[in-house]
C-alpha cells in the first residue's frame, strides 16, 4: 500500500512538473489559415481589423496569392511608471503567416511535393478548377 502511495505520488509530481516547464496543449480553431491573404485580408478589413504580416516565406506567388499558414492576435506590454508590467490582447490587429510557395513544385520552382498531403490536396484543388497543377516560367 505504502509503495502505491509513493509510487501515485511520483507520477502526479511528474506530471505537474512537465505541465509547468512545457504548458499544455491547447487546440484552437485559426479561422484566416489555408486562405489567400486576398481573402484573409478583406475578412479581416470587413471585420474592423488591420491585418499584418508576421512573416512570408517564398517568393513566387504575389502577395494576394499567398497562403495564410496561421494567423494570431498580437501581444501588448503595457510598461507604466511605477506599476507592475503587464501583457494584453491587441484587439484591432491580427498577425497572418504567408507561404507564398508555389502550391507544388516543379523545375526550378520550390512547393510542396505532389507526392504529400498537402501536394496531393493541391493537385487535386487544380484539376477541380481546371487549372494546371504547377505554374509555367
Amino acid at each position: 500500500m505504502n509503495k502505491h502511495v509513493v509510487l501515485n505520488a511520483s507520477v502526479l509530481s511528474a506530471i505537474t512538473v512537465s505541465m509547468a516547464m512545457f504548458g499544455t496543449a491547447v487546440a484552437v480553431a485559426d479561422n484566416y489559415a489555408g486562405m489567400t491573404y486576398a481573402d484573409a485580408a478583406a475578412g479581416l478589413n470587413k471585420a474592423g481589423l488591420t491585418p499584418i504580416i508576421a512573416t512570408k516565406v517564398g517568393e513566387m506567388l504575389p502577395r494576394d496569392q499567398c497562403v495564410v499558414i496561421r494567423s494570431e492576435q498580437p501581444q501588448r506590454l503595457t510598461i507604466t511608471a511605477g506599476k507592475k508590467q503587464t501583457f494584453g490582447k491587441v484587439t484591432d490587429t491580427v498577425l497572418l503567416f504567408l507561404n507564398c510557395e508555389t502550391p507544388i513544385a516543379s523545375a526550378g520552382r520550390p512547393g510542396n511535393s505532389a507526392a504529400s498531403p498537402e501536394g496531393k490536396a493541391a493537385k487535386a484543388a487544380a484539376v477541380s478548377n481546371g487549372k494546371p497543377s504547377a505554374p509555367k516560367r
